[in-house]
């Protein structure tokens, strides 16, 4: 069986997408507040398992999983050394350099726009931009330091300072995981998630707040393992005969959880991310399971989706905002969402092809450059050690 891995980024491109089609409904009222009485379409979009088109929250639990997984897989394959340096400077380059330059083109958006909310948009909409600029708020998000609030630049980043601060200590988690059982592993996660969830909810932490990014380590843990066992699992549903459609039905379903059990129940929703967990799982072992799911996750639009995912998610709100401010009360709220996706697109991928990769390929470089230094300097030692023996 081929190691599908190609495909996990176009998942990745369609989790993207599904976030800009959430931003995009969150300037909404009705959809923003999840609340539009009596109104069918809306209902059926947002209290039913057609949830997953928008599906913002989860779609950022789906990139976790994916992370954990992608990042893990060095780890087990068995004679590969390992350099600490080297895994940083590639997540500084691919993730913190695309990242800031995004954060200096909002302040810039911020600078020029200078309208402050729109009557008869969301709550949520008219929060954004809004907060004073100020030194401190640019220095917290240049460092990822402090409790501040990322609606006043470009607010899909909470997100980026958990992957920060997790892919930090990853290879640590994983060097664990693969000195310890497995019980060990998953109860070690567990414990972890379900103490920062309770210290969540006890204090009203921010969504940057580190208990988050603890209670976050256990999706990346999920994607770890399943990248670890993932041959066991496949052998395991081959052998009880887990049809795909199962597979993606059951995924579908444990995604969108949230939104049709018992939603207004409250106390079974504590730990909703858990059971996203287990939807997300279930979406990437079809990947590995379905000729029929690989054929469509290898179209190129997908496999182009794939690529641009990051800039996507990181410019699609630096082009919603704008828009919004200058074309709504001039053409219908439509033609504007229409109008940001097919820019949001074009952004990203001007942003990748001029941004996210030749960062990449500047992480490289510099990684090229430390070794032929430290080769440089055991050579010198070498011959130091030889003259001093003579």
């Amino acid at each position: 069986m081929n190691q599908r891995f190609q495909e996990l980024d176009s998942l990745r491109g369609i989790a993207a997408l599904i976030v800009v089609f959430h931003h995009f409904l969150f300037i909404l009222p009705a959809f923003k507040d999840y609340t539009a009485p009596e109104n069918f379409w809306i209902d059926l979009f947002t209290y039913t398992p057609l949830h997953i088109l928008w599906a913002g929250h989860e779609a950022v639990i789906f990139f976790f999983i994916l992370s954990g997984f992608v990042l893990s897989l060095p780890f087990f394959k068995e004679g590969r050394e390992f350099s600490y340096t080297d895994y940083v400077i590639k997540r500084f380059f691919r993730i913190y350099i695309p990242y800031i330059i995004s954060i200096f083109i909002a302040i810039l958006l911020r600078v020029i726009i200078e309208e402050r909310g729109i009557s008869g948009l969301s709550s949520g909409f008219n929060d954004l931009w809004k907060n004073a600029i100020d030194a401190g708020i640019i220095l917290s998000h240049i460092l990822f330091l402090g409790e501040y609030t990322t609606r006043t630049f470009n607010s899909p980043i909470w997100s980026l300072i958990h992957e920060m601060r997790i892919s930090l200590i990853f290879p640590f988690v994983v060097m664990f995981m693969n000195k310890n059982k497995l019980w060990k592993t998953v109860g070690a996660a567990v414990a972890c998630s379900l103490i920062a969830t309770v210290l969540i909810k006890l204090t009203g932490a921010s969504s940057i707040s580190i208990l988050y990014s603890i209670h976050y380590l256990l999706v990346f843990i999920v994607g770890a393992l399943l990248a670890k066992y993932r041959f066991l699992l496949l052998d395991l549903v081959a052998k009880f005969k887990v049809k795909n459609y199962t597979l993606l039905i059951s995924g579908i379903l444990l995604l969108t959880y949230p939104w049709w059990f018992f939603r207004d129940f409250r106390i079974i929703h504590v730990l909703d991310d858990w059971v996203i967990i287990l939807g997300a799982s279930s979406i990437i072992l079809l990947t590995f399971t379905s000729n029929v799911f690989s054929r469509f996750l290898n179209l190129k639009a997908n496999l182009f989706l794939g690529k641009i995912s990051y800039s996507l998610y990181l410019y699609h709100m630096l082009v919603l905002l704008p828009a919004v401010y200058l074309l709504h009360g001039k053409i219908h709220i439509i033609s504007i969402f229409s109008i940001s996706l097919l820019l949001s697109i074009a952004v990203a991928a001007i942003a990748y092809y001029w941004v996210e990769e030749p960062s990449i390929n500047w992480g490289k470089r510099v990684i090229k450059k430390f070794r032929e230094r430290e080769l440089e300097i055991k050579q010198v030692s070498k011959v130091d050690l030889e003259e001093t023996a003579e």
